[in-house]
């Protein structure tokens, strides 16, 4: 067996991280850990090897390429304890998939955007006609980077499949900046500044604000948006990313750096009674909703199931934006905050508050660690995977508990499961102190997107639940496993189905109810394909 180093090692990793050439050998041919990975022609070898100092333990991964009986190595990368730590594995591609999420830059592959891309098929139907830009690195803030892409693209008919065997690119300023222990730009100088409207409070979280698809959403009576009731709704400010939603005296607006979408609030139909206002942001558009009463009289009148999502696209205004993510500092702070000491809380929307957040963080663990087949059933016949089916609900709950448990020992929540109510029992009822000496508390119910009765959980079972605990607020997560390995439900995607949720909640006055989606669909950590 020989190992040959390419340039690229030799001059990223070798003269630049000081890797031995010697410590990259033992890797390969003695790893503590090792993923071999056949596709087609390409042969890629991935190899763990831990190294013992003085001052700590530290794991070398080595990425190489195989030809004939030679393995080209492309790249090594040191790995940090802590990263071991929140991935849960030494598995190869587990470690590289986690440092992609940490320290990555977001690949766009023809519509998807992805800090990792193992083993998959994008059709890119209707995106470009030039397979050349098919493929792009986000990289708004010009930073140094190393990328692998193994990436072959075919024409198919009238588009273009990009058959992925690996994608990931590793932003090496920030990579440096984090074994040298300092996160980029300082999180110190990067920590954001957050305003929101009071009647928001308890609702919209600072999490929601960090993603890079999300909608804020509120009814109000049209007497009381614009005009002397001008103002920001919600604005978080960082040093390299910011979003701001709000009203002027005549316009509804959404701005995003510095891209900025406004809305002419005097040609809504009827300049009175309820308006329902949505705005909402993808990492490549901004957009803007506003339903007016005559929204639902228009379709009230009309026999064509579509003539809701005709009306709702008619009303939307949309801005094409370039490709905006905001950056990992963004999630580490939230992260922080997730796990921030409280003792008692000052206001119930305060409580709230963090009760959302807490939920929240479930789908980052799950994204960022791969952990998607915690929530699925698998059969194995040997090494293959011969059928995934979701799990049923009630065998999710001990996952769920289980990672909110470190949150709830910081956050001062009790987290009671199952528990009996209104004569029957209340998936998650979680309480907290107030400053007061008050105890609050919330409602948490889970249900499968592909349920038969989710519409009816949301508009009769959880709002039961609250009102016989007494309880002012609650959470509504709906669960979702459509993707490659499963195709339900059928009518929606998962954008769809929350807008039809939140739709379907508000007009039956549940204001104080928040939906959150729980994306499940995907297969990782590919180690374990």
């Amino acid at each position: 067996m020989d190992i040959i180093l390419t340039d690229l090692f030799k001059q990223e990793f070798q003269a630049k991280l000081g890797i031995r050439e010697k410590l990259v050998h033992k890797a390969i041919t003695t790893p503590d850990f090792q993923d071999i990975v056949e596709l087609d022609e390409l042969v890629l070898g991935f190899f763990v090897t831990r190294e013992v100092k003085p001052e700590g333990e530290t794991y070398l991964l080595v990425c190489t390429r195989r030809k004939d009986s030679t393995w080209f190595v492309d790249s090594a990368f040191i790995i940090l304890p802590d990263l071991v730590s929140d991935v849960g594995s030494l598995e190869p591609l587990a470690l590289l998939q986690g440092l992609a999420q940490r320290c990555g830059l977001v690949i766009r592959v023809g519509r998807q955007l992805n800090k990792f891309i193992f083993r998959e098929l994008i059709t890119t139907k209707g995106w470009n006609d030039d397979p050349a830009k098919l493929v792009e690195v986000i990289n708004p803030s010009e930073h140094s980077f190393v990328q692998s892409m193994h990436i072959r693209i075919e024409p198919k008919d009238d588009s273009y499949v990009a058959d992925v065997a690996l994608a990931y690119c590793i932003d090496t300023d920030e990579y440096l900046a984090w074994l040298s222990g300092n996160e980029l730009a300082g999180k110190s100088d990067n920590k954001p500044t957050v305003e929101v409207a009071p009647q928001l409070n308890g609702t919209l979280t600072p999490r929601d604000a960090i993603t890079p698809s999300g909608t804020l959403e509120f009814k109000s009576n049209y007497s009381q948006i614009g005009g002397d009731h001008a103002g920001i709704l919600f604005r978080l400010s960082s040093k390299m990313y910011s979003l701001e939603i709000g009203f002027t005296r005549k316009h509804f607006y959404i701005a995003r750096n510095d891209q900025r979408l406004e809305w002419l609030l005097e040609p809504v139909a009827r300049p009175a009674g309820n308006v329902h206002c949505f705005a909402m942001w993808e990492p490549a558009q901004l957009s803007l909703l506003i339903l007016d009463e005559t929204f639902h009289e228009v379709v009230s009148e009309t026999l064509d199931p579509e003539a809701g999502t005709h009306e709702v696209e008619r009303r939307r205004k949309t801005l094409i934006t370039p490709v905006t993510i905001p950056p990992n500092s963004l999630l580490e702070w939230a992260r922080e905050e997730s796990i921030a000491p409280v003792t008692a809380y000052e206001s119930a929307e305060s409580f709230y508050e963090n009760v959302i957040s807490s939920i929240q963080s479930i789908v980052d663990k799950v994204s960022s660690i791969g952990m998607h087949n915690a929530f699925w059933d698998i059969t194995y016949d040997g090494q293959k995977i011969v059928s995934r089916k979701p799990k049923r609900e009630t065998d999710i709950h001990p996952t769920i508990h289980g990672l909110l448990f470190d949150i709830a020992i910081a956050k001062n929540f009790l987290i009671t499961p199952e528990y009996a109510v209104a004569g029957g029992q209340l998936d998650f009822l979680v309480s907290g102190a107030l400053s007061t000496g008050d105890i609050v508390s919330t409602c948490i119910e889970f249900k499968h997107a592909h349920s038969s009765d989710y519409l009816n959980g949301l508009l009769k079972q959880l709002p039961a639940y609250m009102h016989a605990n007494g309880s002012d607020s609650g959470i509504y997560c709906v669960m979702y496993f459509k993707g490659p390995y499963f195709t339900r439900p059928e009518e929606y995607d998962l954008e769809g189905l929350k807008f039809f949720l939140v739709m379907q909640g508000r007009e039956a006055g549940l204001s104080d109810i928040r939906i959150i989606m729980m994306d499940f669909s995907h297969q990782t950590p590919p180690s374990k394909l």
